[in-house]
């Protein structure tokens, strides 16, 4: 899909994102809101019929037992953020195992299949792929398809899902412009600069579960975190298309039927 700032033909209008969310109890300033936002966010994809990818922080899984098997009764895909959410470059091979290990056995714990993958912060180890490979991940969606100075430069990925050299499928997260990662919470800060709301360049848009709550505040871009902005802007970035799963995309797509080396496939 060719870059652009409005939904201008039927193409682009009559098509399909997948709403993708951050399960995360880092940032949150307790635990109950952290909880609290969770169940809100349920509430209304289920009231708009939303269904998602939740990639949920392992650390948060294991202080709230059940949330993994409520996000997949919800009719949600569950995927992984990985056990602690920190960056990951810093971790050798056999850390980023254990991280990713950790996790993966909150999932068995619970009976929920992991469905992907998502590294903390967009910041991919340079192991990953073969670590996700072995435990027979279905997918990865941790590449923004932007350019941050000294963390990555993603420009030249493909706008929709491939499979990397290494077999591996991956799914890229959006970007509204060149030099801007989709996330609804951006949305929220600069969206009133432009006079229209922002065309996607791809199909894949994230948010944050606390996004859903209320009475959590940070500063610059990240400081709204009520419900009725995020919605908004969610409306706003998705206005004309169809919101649904990662798996789905995958199968609108195409890709990701690839089989893995004993034969078995991964999708």
């Amino acid at each position: 899909m060719e870059e652009s700032t409005t939904f201008d033909t039927p193409e682009q209008v009559n098509r399909f994102l997948a709403l993708t969310v951050d399960v995360e109890q880092s940032f949150a300033p307790s635990f109950e809101i952290f909880e609290k936002s969770v169940e809100s966010m349920l509430e209304t994809f289920s009231a708009r019929g939303w269904v998602a990818t939740c990639f949920v922080e392992g650390a948060a899984a294991e202080k709230c037992p059940g949330l993994l098997r409520s996000l997949a009764d919800a009719g949600h895909e569950v995927g992984s953020h990985g056990y602690r959410h920190q960056d990951q470059r810093i971790l050798d091979e056999q850390a980023l195992q254990q991280d990713v290990d950790r996790a993966l056995d909150l999932f068995a714990s619970e009976g929920v299949p992991c469905t992907g993958y998502r590294a903390p912060f967009f910041l991919r180890n340079p192991h990953l792929d073969e670590v996700l490979l072995t435990r027979k991940v279905p997918f990865d969606s941790s590449r923004p398809r932007t350019w941050f100075p000294g963390r990555y430069d993603n420009r030249h990925l493909p706008s929709e899902p491939f499979v990397g050299s290494k077999g591996l499928v991956h799914v890229p997260v959006g970007r509204t412009r060149p030099w801007l990662p989709l996330s609804v919470e951006h949305h929220k800060a600069i969206g009133f600069l432009f006079p229209k709301h922002l065309g996607l360049t791809n199909q894949v848009m994230y948010v944050h579960s606390y996004s859903f709550g209320s009475g959590f505040k940070r500063p610059f871009y990240n400081r709204n975190r009520n419900q009725s902005e995020t919605l908004h802007s969610i409306e706003a970035l998705s206005s004309g298309a169809t919101l649904g799963p990662i798996g789905e995309l995958l199968q609108r797509t195409g890709v990701g039927i690839s089989p893995v080396e004993d034969g078995e496939t991964r999708i």
